[in-house]
Parts: C-alpha cells; structure tokens; sequence
C-alpha cells in the first residue's frame, strides 16, 4: 500500500519543473510577480511546491537575500477576514525572523496598524454606506453579526454590539466621512511600509508559496487572492500559488455573480456569466500560469515501476534502485525506467521480489496511463485498490 502524501524521492521528474520555477524567480526584472503551478486535483502541485520551498530554504538562497514563508491555503479557513489574516501572518514571519532589528519591529507595527484599519472597514464601511443610503434600520442586523467576526479588534466588536452602538456609529461617521478615502490611504501605507520592512530586513526577494488554495471555501479562495493582489504593487516580492484553475474560476465566478455580465449564449446561473470576463479577472492576478502537464506513459510506467520497487525492496535495496533511476534519467530523460532497464543495470537478482502481479501491472501502465490520464493521485489509489 502507498500513502497518499508527498513523497521525498522525485519519481515523477518534478525537479524540472522547480528548476524552472527557481530560475523565473532570480529575474529580478520580473518581480513583483504572482505565479500559479495549475493542474488538477493530485496532478503533483504540492510537490512541486515543497521541492521549491526546500531548494529556497537553503543557505545558497538564503545568502542572495531571499526569504522564503510557506501557507497552506485552509490555514486561514476559520477565519471571517482571510485576507487580513494572511497579511498578518505574512508580517508576522519576518518580524519573528528579523526579531533583533529594531527599525523591523516598529515597521511592523505600522503595518498591523494598517490592517487593523482595514478590518475596521471591512466592518465600517458597510455600515457607513447603509446609513447614508437610508438603511439606518438594517444597522442592528449588521451589528449582531459582527459576533461572528473571529478576528476583529475585540475592542471594536464589544463597542459595536452595545446598547449605545447605533449613536456611537453615527458619531463615527460624522466625525470620518471619508471612510472609504481612509481604506485606500491606508492600503497605500501598507505598500509603503511593507517596501520598508523588506528593506530594513535586508531581504532582496520574499517569495511566499501558497498550497491547497482551492480547498478552501469560494469566499476564502477570493480573500487570499485579494491579499495577494495589494502585494502586487510592492518591490522584490513573488507569490507562488498551487491550485486547480477550474476551481478558482468557479469561486470568481460565485463572488462575483452579480457584478460580471450574463453570456447571453448560455442558460440562466452562474455558468451563464461570460466565462472570459473570469479568466481575464484570474490573469490579472496570476501573471504567470504554469499549468502542469499530465504524466506520459513513458513516465506513469517508470512512476509504477519506482513504487513497487519501493514496496518490496529494503531502504538499502531502494536507495540504490533509485539513485540509478537519477542517474538514468540525467541521459534519457524521456525514456522509461522499467523493470527490463533495472534488470540490464543492477543484475536480475534484485528484481526476483517483485512479485507475477507487480511485472504484469508495470506492463501494463500505457492502459493505466490512458485510463486515469496520467494523474499521480489517481494511479496510487488505482494500485492500493489492486494490492
């Protein structure tokens, strides 16, 4: 049986892609820079991503000034303001790092400031606009709703649910009518602070990874991309994002329904919003879209072959199967290391484990690769199933 989690050993040739990757992200001229590693569901992404975070994480790296933060997707999922939440977490990162600096801490606590201020309008904001609109009467519904908000300023959640909460709004909104002006000044101090911080930090390049995005709910999915987007306008910083498209199209698509024009050609609901007016929205986003492309057969039968080498063979015997599989591929990258090529190099006696089953299914993978189109996932389900 084989677990379904990322595996250490690249069977799967994934270290060009990360190459590839790493390499885009030295161009200096390219920053800032958002980027989606896009395939479907267990294509390979989260792999992918770790294989560059822990390239990124080495000291060689390290000593050209990039910092390198990892997020999982769902990690902000609890929360009501994601995007906040994320752009906390972000600050909150090299802060601890840089911990030593002085000129990083108070920085940073110009940023938390800011996005305290933009929770307060995520918030106000609303309020504000029912009010002047003349729907001062739904401002108790609002209220009441603001229990719900996990990761508001406490202070302002106690003093918006009190009994004297509809004056204390109207006072508010007196005393800042610009409410709205006051949020985009404040994004703009985010961007001008964030600059800093990387600067007093010494850091040439941050480079944040992003996996399992499109495990999150709709909502969830558009507050990490709107996090992102306010970093696109910042100096030296690079967002890589690991997601099914289809799925990220879909939560633009259910956020947005009421805004983006009906595709007259197609039925009513959301599949009858113009469907290029949401990958359009997505690529402003995602400049660079790195789609995945599915397994060969050639590489779904090497993948087949390394897996059952690593279920019967010892750690020892593995290890050396494996290496020569790194070896092998350096010279014929596009050619499939089978049981037939283990055999010519190692000597048959270190095949004699795998079992009549296990040499029938390897011969089988151009059928397995044609059925469950070259998706790494999908086949080790396929073989736990069959074992």
């Amino acid at each position: 049986m084989w677990q379904d989690n990322i595996s250490k050993n690249d069977m799967l040739g994934f270290d060009l892609h990360a190459r590839i990757i790493i390499a885009l992200l030295q161009e200096q001229k390219m920053l800032p820079l958002t980027l989606g590693v896009f395939g479907d569901w267990g294509s390979g992404k989260s792999s992918i991503l770790e294989k560059i975070y822990e390239e990124l994480k080495t000291k060689s790296f390290q000593d050209k000034g990039i910092f390198t933060i990892q997020f999982n997707g769902w990690t902000f999922e609890g929360y009501d303001d994601a995007k906040a939440a994320l752009m906390e977490a972000i600050v909150k990162k090299i802060e601890d790092e840089f911990k030593t600096i002085e000129e990083v801490k108070s920085v940073a606590k110009r940023l938390y400031k800011s996005i305290n201020w933009m929770r307060v309008a995520k918030v106000t904001v609303p309020i504000a606009t029912a009010y002047f609109t003349g729907g001062a009467s739904i401002i108790p519904q609002i209220i009441s709703n603001l229990k719900e908000f996990k990761d508001t300023p406490q202070k302002i959640i106690d003093l918006l649910c009190s009994d004297k909460a509809e004056d204390k709004i109207k006072e508010f909104i007196k005393e800042n009518p610009d409410t709205p002006s006051q949020e985009s000044q404040s994004i703009r101090e985010f961007r001008k602070d964030m600059t800093e911080l990387l600067a007093k930090s010494n850091i040439k390049e941050l480079v944040v990874i992003i996996d399992d995005l499109d495990r999150c709910l709709p909502e969830r999915i558009i507050d990490n991309l709107e996090a992102i987007k306010l970093f696109l306008n910042v100096d030296n910083t690079a967002f890589i994002i690991g997601a099914d498209p289809r799925i990220v199209e879909s939560a633009i698509t259910h956020r947005y329904k009421d805004k983006f024009p009906l595709n007259p050609s197609m039925s009513d609901g959301e599949d009858a919003m113009d469907k290029k007016i949401v990958r359009d929205y997505l690529e402003k986003l995602i400049q660079v879209p790195y789609n995945l492309p599915k397994l060969s057969d050639t590489e779904v039968n090497t993948y087949i072959t390394l897996l059952f080498c690593e279920n019967a063979f010892s750690h020892e015997e593995f290890e050396s199967v494996y290496l020569d599989f790194l070896n092998f591929k350096e010279k014929k990258r596009y050619s499939a290391y089978d049981i037939k090529i283990i055999k010519s190099r190692l000597g048959e006696e270190i095949i004699k484990k795998l079992d009549d089953d296990c040499l029938l299914i390897c011969q089988l993978s151009g059928l397995i690769a044609t059925c469950l189109k070259g998706n790494p996932r999908q086949i080790k389900r396929f073989l736990n199933m069959l074992c």
